[in-house]
């Protein structure tokens, strides 16, 4: 008979990011392929000091039936069905594109979302143990959670690719189109390490703003566990000529960066605490607006922020 120590040890494994140590408990026994390698990066041996619990259940209870009715609805779009009631929040996931994981699945989560039960029947044991998840949530993305999560710690999610040399670290962001992957490109020719795709977390540590790597990318499977001095963050504009400007006075940062804040469900407390944090890099954190072609010369423009 197998110990609860041993049970333990199959049944949870502990993933750590930005500071927040993730538990995720299983009815199924868990696998070293249940999760994607990426994964790996993240794997801590137990709790921390700042703990999320995350429990993956295989069958789907009966929920009370004054639940899911439009009085309790904050959100609907695309595969996201989301309600609260109470001091819980509840999810409705049903895959809609087919990049989506093909389960359908619930949540529930406190309210400050560090207790969420996660319940599926569409997958079983044998798809458990093999399945090389993306999510330790089972959703599409874990960005749901962690935005969530970061909104109630002084940080946030950014839609930004994130590049660095040894001096620190920039986050290239803007609409799409903008050039994000082009300039990424050109600064990776350009002996930059890539160290984000798509998204990466921004949060304070010691009165000094810091970029860290997460499991969460786009279309280029970019990831990276570390933690990076924050140097800049440029907003990015193709243009016939190359050019850098510093977004000056402060106020002008505002819209650009509520555009690339990666916007998590929240309540009135937790979006008081997002615009918190925004004013806080608005404030802390240097905005440049940066025009560039194809000639790949805007490099030259850019080594001005590290030595100005």
């Amino acid at each position: 008979m197998m110990t609860k120590k041993e049970d333990k040890k199959t049944h949870t494994k502990y993933y750590k990011v930005a500071g927040i140590t993730i538990e995720v408990n299983s009815d199924y026994p868990i696998s070293e392929n249940t999760f994607h390698p990426k994964f790996k990066l993240f794997e801590v041996d137990g709790p921390g000091d700042d703990n999320v619990i995350i429990n993956h259940h295989f069958s789907i209870p009966e929920f009370p039936k004054d639940i899911f009715i439009p009085e309790n609805r904050v959100y609907k779009q695309f595969s996201w069905d989301v309600y609260k009631k109470n001091s819980a929040w509840y999810y409705k996931f049903i895959p809609s594109y087919p990049t989506d994981p093909n389960h359908t699945l619930y949540a529930v989560f406190n309210d400050d979302h560090s207790v969420g039960r996660v319940y599926t029947d569409d997958i079983d044991e044998k798809k458990y143990w093999t399945g090389r998840f993306e999510s330790l949530t089972l959703f599409n993305t874990d960005k749901v959670l962690l935005s969530k999560l970061m909104s109630d710690r002084e940080g946030g999610l950014l839609h930004c690719n994130g590049i660095r040399t040894a001096e620190g670290c920039l986050l290239l962001t803007g609409t799409s189109g903008a050039g994000k992957a082009t300039l990424s490109k050109i600064l990776f020719n350009n002996n930059y390490d890539f160290i984000g795709d798509d998204v990466m977390i921004i949060n304070k540590q010691d009165n000094i703003f810091h970029a860290h790597g997460l499991w969460c990318h786009g279309s280029q499977p970019i990831t990276t566990s570390g933690v990076y001095p924050l140097k800049a963050i440029l907003f990015l504009e193709h243009y016939d000529e190359n050019r850098i400007t510093l977004i000056s006075p402060p106020k002008d940062r505002v819209y650009p960066l509520l555009s690339a804040l990666v916007k998590p469900i929240l309540s009135k407390k937790s979006w008081n605490h997002s615009f918190d944090f925004l004013e806080s890099v608005i404030k802390g954190v240097p905005c440049y607006c940066i025009q560039f072609n194809l000639s790949g010369k805007i490099i030259n423009n850019i080594q001005k922020i590290w030595r100005p």
